[in-house]
């Protein structure tokens, strides 16, 4: 693995890191699929039950912080979307079941709590996340970080939206 010397070796390394999932980006399993399990285990006792206004103020920075992570380790592995870098699915976990399981506790029934939620949840941004149907190909295209995580968001609006229907009608 080329990596260029534009940082001290220290930061080299902490970008990397986070941008990798702790490393976890260079497991032989595949990197998306791992940090996308992650999120999936961590959405329980990161994001699940905030309000909007707790929700919006956490996840934000968090999304425009990979956006220069994820575009710095693009600039230190000297290639666009590194499959290692996996930062981004990681963080767009908690897109895919915060909107679906507000909208639901306001005006549905279901509950959120399930193993089989997240299980379905998971399933469903990996799909978009792989497939990239809906014009989400598209928005690989854009430049550096941003380009690596829209992508992501799209696919995590897309589960939340599938999430949200599936709430009204099971």
């Amino acid at each position: 693995m080329i990596v260029s010397r534009d940082y001290p070796s220290l930061v080299r390394r902490l970008i990397l890191s986070i941008g990798t999932c702790g490393g976890l980006g260079y497991l032989r399993f595949p990197p998306g699929t791992t940090a996308s399990i992650l999120g999936t285990l961590l959405y329980p006792i990161t994001f699940q039950g905030m309000s909007p206004l707790c929700f919006v103020l956490n996840y934000i920075p968090c999304i425009l912080g990979s956006v220069w992570i994820l575009s710095q380790c693009e600039r230190l592995l000297m290639q666009k979307d590194p499959r290692m870098a996996n930062l981004d699915e990681l963080l767009a976990i908690p897109l895919c079941f915060w909107p679906a399981e507000f909208i639901l506790s306001k005006f549905s029934q279901q509950t959120f709590d399930t193993f089989l939620w997240l299980a379905v949840g998971f399933l469903l941004f990996r799909f978009f996340d792989i497939v990239k149907p809906f014009g989400i190909r598209k928005l690989e295209s854009i430049p550096g970080g941003w380009g690596i995580v829209c992508d992501d968001i799209a696919a995590a609006l897309a589960t939340t939206a599938c999430l949200t229907v599936l709430g009204f009608v099971a």
